[in-house]
């Protein structure tokens, strides 16, 4: 029920600060709201991209302002290539007093270790900055959430870490059967 106020709150704070037309009155009683609920089961995807887009368009994780990573940010930042990855979709936060990444690499055959081992660095690195930066922030790194399915990997730092990477794994484990 609360959920269903902030959402009309919300809606009604961005009408007004839209254009001003008439319109008339809209009411709804509360057996005529939809329910939402946050246990439903995600929908199907097939590609990390739409699993990525998939998380951040969902209104319970609140994730920062943030950007996905291209090819070069891909091997900049994680040391990966092309030649080891055939599909990833990573959200990183714009701003840097944010700690919050979610990464979905799916390694090419053979490359598993070598994917592995490229983003265990970049989770070291990331803890070695936090530490000494943000106190919260670095608590989300240290607990973040990892998970294997597959060829694929995801790394989830976040607030709602473990429900993002329960999401994850639902998601994946349907584009794999």
């Amino acid at each position: 029920m609360k959920k269903i106020i902030l959402t009309l709150l919300a809606l009604g704070c961005a009408a007004g600060c839209g254009r001003r037309e008439e319109h008339p009155a809209i009411t709804a009683s509360p057996s005529s709201m939809p329910q939402v609920t946050s246990s439903a089961q995600p929908q199907q995807v097939s590609s990390l991209s739409e699993l990525l887009q998939q998380l951040k368009d969902h209104e319970d994780y609140q994730l920062p302002p943030s950007m996905e990573v291209d090819q070069t940010v891909l091997n900049d930042l994680y040391g990966l290539s092309s030649d080891q990855v055939s599909d990833y979709a990573i959200l990183t936060p714009v701003m840097n007093v944010h700690a919050t990444e979610i990464i979905l690499v799916q390694a090419r055959e053979g490359k598993l270790e070598e994917v592995k081992q490229a983003l265990e660095k970049r989770m070291d690195t990331l803890e070695q900055t936090w530490s000494a930066y943000l106190p919260e922030q670095y608590d989300l790194v240290v607990n973040r959430v990892e998970l294997q399915e597959g060829n694929t990997i995801a790394i989830v730092i976040a607030e709602q870490a473990q429900a993002i990477a329960q999401q994850i794994q639902t998601s994946l484990q349907q584009m794999e059967g």
